[in-house]
């Protein structure tokens, strides 16, 4: 189990993103001579994943909301390790009760109503519902890449849909509900909101840009910081 940890940039860089040369982790800043790992897109699991297997110091390209901040991925218990017990603990519960045992082996009489004795009112049928598909891809602005996991939402309702890993969604509307326009609204993580208003009147696929908020570059630094139970569990290891 991983303790949690802080990641920390003292010193900022000032060199441009999309002037670096791209490389296998991300792009190669030759002000430095290192590569820079972009972490932009990772979520805490992945960067605990990530600084899990690779050196806690290093470059690399990080949203404000990543920095500065006790990042804590807390791990569930296996299923495996808790079915057995869950079935026994069920198990024992129902034996204990010998009533409601039994109860679910008695059979229950049903009966059959007279149909004429009630009167039974004719339900008012909605009008026909006019069905349309709304497809369009979501990328970056910055580096022209799908935005995967990007919400799509139509304003004012609960209709919503994500990005495939592509940028691709598709949204299924109500043609009856909206005249001929809509408002969709699209955020993603680390990236400014965004509304487009989409003609109802055209069936064209559309394609959708948002652009980062504002990116971290810079040498990287990671203070571990190990709560009670990291603690503890050193202590027995020991």
């Amino acid at each position: 189990m991983a303790a949690p940890f802080k990641i920390l940039i003292n010193n900022p860089c000032n060199e441009k993103w999309l002037s670096m040369q791209g490389d296998q982790s991300g792009r190669f800043c030759s002000s430095c001579q290192k590569s820079v790992t972009d972490f932009t897109r990772f979520s805490d699991s992945d960067l605990k994943l990530w600084f899990a297997k690779n050196e806690n110091t290093g470059c690399g390209r990080f949203n404000p909301d990543q920095i500065n901040r006790l990042i804590n991925t807390k791990s569930s218990l296996s299923l495996l390790r808790l079915k057995p017990g869950l079935i026994a603990a069920s198990l024992l519960a129902f034996l204990s009760f010998p009533k409601l045992a039994n109860a679910v082996n008695k059979s229950h009489h049903t009966y059959q109503t007279d149909a004429k004795k009630f009167r039974v009112d004719k339900k008012v049928l909605p009008s026909e519902k006019k069905l349309i598909t709304i497809k369009g891809r979501v990328i970056d602005s910055d580096e022209n890449l799908p935005l995967a996991g990007g919400s799509v939402r139509v304003k004012g309702t609960t209709i919503a849909t994500v990005a495939d890993k592509e940028g691709n969604f598709e949204l299924k509307v109500d043609k009856n509900d909206f005249k001929n326009n809509l408002v969709l609204e699209f955020t993603a993580v680390g990236f400014e909101s965004r509304s487009f208003k989409v003609n109802l009147k055209k069936t064209e696929t559309i394609t959708v840009t948002l652009r980062m908020k504002y990116a971290i570059l810079g040498g990287f630094g990671v203070i571990k910081t190990p709560n009670l139970l990291h603690r503890i569990t050193s202590m027995l290891n020991c």
